[in-house]
């Protein structure tokens, strides 16, 4: 498995998979992608972390050609303020406040695009990442967004914080 996380890159800046959290299979690699084809960013749920909420799709993107880029967001530690069980127990993201989440997925597409030059990229959300992918698009006015895909979206927020 060290093997696999040595390949293991992550733009400059970003917030890294760790040996305990490490980037799923086709994540964060050096895949080259076809001609024409926007990076893909995958945004998490709520509870989870990129490897956990990615680990099957992401190899099957990269088998397509794709060049997928993965991140954890929105670690709610003991820097924000509040409280919460979940900043005991690692593994746990997307637990933020939305505009602090939407601050460092802003930041990752940012990154994918000045990594890979590309001028568009593409996003694969799953819950309340698809309500992140959404605000982001939003924020940019589209500029500079291809695809979005939501799987399950909540597009309507949450009463659960």
């Amino acid at each position: 498995m060290d093997q696999q996380l040595e390949a293991v890159r992550t733009p400059p800046g970003a917030i890294a998979a760790t040996k305990q959290h490490p980037s799923p299979q086709g994540a964060n690699g050096s895949c080259v992608p076809k001609p024409n084809e926007n990076p893909v960013v995958l945004i998490h749920r709520m509870t989870s972390n990129l490897y956990s909420t990615f680990g099957a799709i992401a190899p099957l993107l990269e088998q397509q050609g794709k060049r997928v880029f993965a991140m954890n967001y929105g670690y709610y530690g003991e820097e924000l303020h509040g409280s919460s069980a979940t900043q005991l127990v690692p593994g746990f993201y997307g637990y933020a406040s939305l505009n602090d989440s939407l601050a460092q997925v802003s930041r990752q597409i940012d990154l994918v695009k000045q990594h890979t030059g590309a001028q568009k990229v593409d996003s694969v959300s799953w819950s309340v990442g698809s309500s992140l992918a959404t605000a982001y698009v939003k924020q940019v006015c589209a500029e500079g967004v291809g695809t979005v895909v939501s799987l399950d979206g909540v597009l309507r927020g949450t009463t659960m914080l």
